[in-house]
């Protein structure tokens, strides 16, 4: 499958989607009427959905949107989309690896995509260097103890490797059809390493759709600790 039909059916997905559009992008816009961020990062943008639908909502808002994934194909596709392509920024990186700079935006989201990959202290601390202090990082993940236990059909035992915090398993994208592996990381993980020091957790919240769940994590920036000299 060439990479923009892959891309293609992969948004076609997104449109219809009940968790993206009745769940995520209220939260989201909810987020950025109270915050009025001058920067705005798409994490693992894929195709850009949510970033284009948001950066329609807010045409009339001065905001500099920043669209980040792994695969160039997927960001230069976002940024055609968003509304106002000269104030959009693309960024093509692996997250598993150390940023090359600080990025620095006001508000960062997070939609899924961080079950791509183990989370790791590198990751975390990537995710720190995306937002400034006093910022604001929302991470949207799914019940991942629903897809553990529907898989358990395969002859590991996933729950285990859930509870020791090493659970993986491959599953196949609803939208495209292509497998993956899919990351499952403990919840309190990925608080525990975000909130010591980078992070305040101010919210977490479980809502439900199409009898599905899903867990939305709003954090704050703390400010960068102060370093001090001794005078001798």
């Amino acid at each position: 499958m060439a990479a923009t039909e892959w891309i293609d059916r992969w948004d076609d997905g997104c449109q219809s989607d009940e968790r993206r559009n009745e769940l995520v992008l209220p939260y989201l816009a909810g987020k950025i009427r109270d915050r009025n961020p001058r920067t705005v990062l798409d994490i693992g943008c894929g195709s850009g959905y949510i970033s284009r639908i948001l950066s329609r909502t807010f045409a009339d808002w001065v905001i500099d949107w920043i669209l980040l994934d792994d695969k160039p194909d997927c960001v230069r596709y976002a940024v055609r989309g968003v509304e106002l392509p000269a104030r959009a920024r693309e960024i093509v990186t692996d997250f598993r690896e150390p940023l090359s700079s600080a990025i620095g935006a006001d508000l960062a989201f997070v939609v899924f995509s961080l079950l791509e990959f183990p989370f790791t202290k590198q990751v975390a601390e990537n995710l720190a260097d995306c937002v400034t202090a006093g910022g604001d990082l929302v991470i949207v993940l799914p019940d991942v103890l629903e897809d553990l236990m529907a898989a358990q059909y395969q002859e590991i035992n996933l729950l285990e490797q859930y509870v020791k915090g090493i659970s993986c398993l491959q599953k196949q994208d609803k939208f495209t059809g292509t497998p993956y592996n899919f990351f499952a990381p403990r919840v309190e993980e990925v608080i525990a390493m975000l909130t010591c020091p980078a992070f305040s957790l101010e919210s977490l919240s479980f809502y439900g759709r199409a009898g599905k769940r899903i867990l939305i994590l709003d954090f704050v920036r703390r400010p960068a600790p102060l370093v001090t000299e001794h005078v001798r």
